[in-house]
């Protein structure tokens, strides 16, 4: 980092901490990349989270998932999810000034389901896990169309008024 602000940074905000392919995507031109230790990485994440997730949701009794549907908190979860979320991101980038990469990144996490980590947290604590699964399962699946539709609208709102010219920059 620039003017030796490393040096004043905590370790988990140093380069040291970042994953190796994210680095070389940094300014420093002098990182090294070693795909073997990125992949293995990947992989032992991607498996971490599958034993979560399939571990957490195996501990729900079936008829408990089927009834947390006819509970009203899984709706209104549902609408929070997918109206309040993404209607908070874009009022954030109509807000705050950010850079168009920084604002379109901004709406597509405020628009994108929640995961399995509120299920981690609810078994941890013994909240009502078969809600959290079931609002788990609901928002992805709805996602596949409400998280495409929520970015069109709200990326569209947010630059409409961009010239032709400049948007090679969005």
């Amino acid at each position: 980092m620039a003017d030796g602000m490393e040096d004043r940074m905590p370790y988990f905000f140093s380069f040291e901490a970042v994953p190796s392919g994210i680095r070389a995507l940094s300014n420093d031109t002098e990182c090294e990349v070693d795909s073997s230790k990125d992949l293995a990485y990947e992989v032992t994440i991607q498996i971490l989270v599958a034993l979560t997730v399939s571990g957490i949701s195996s501990v729900v009794d079936y008829d408990e998932f089927k009834a947390s549907f006819r509970k009203p908190p899984i709706y209104a979860g549902a609408a929070f999810q997918f109206f309040l979320m993404p209607f908070i991101g874009f009022i954030s980038v109509y807000i705050f000034p950010l850079k168009p990469l920084e604002a379109i990144s901004l709406i597509i996490l405020c628009a994108s389901p929640g995961g399995s980590f509120s299920n981690w947290w609810c078994n941890l604590f013994n909240a009502d896990l078969a809600l959290s699964v079931s609002m788990t399962s609901l928002s992805t699946v709805a996602a596949i169309g409400m998280l495409p539709f929520n970015i069109l609208i709200y990326v569209t709102l947010a630059y409409e008024n961009t010239r032709g010219e400049d948007a090679g920059e969005v």
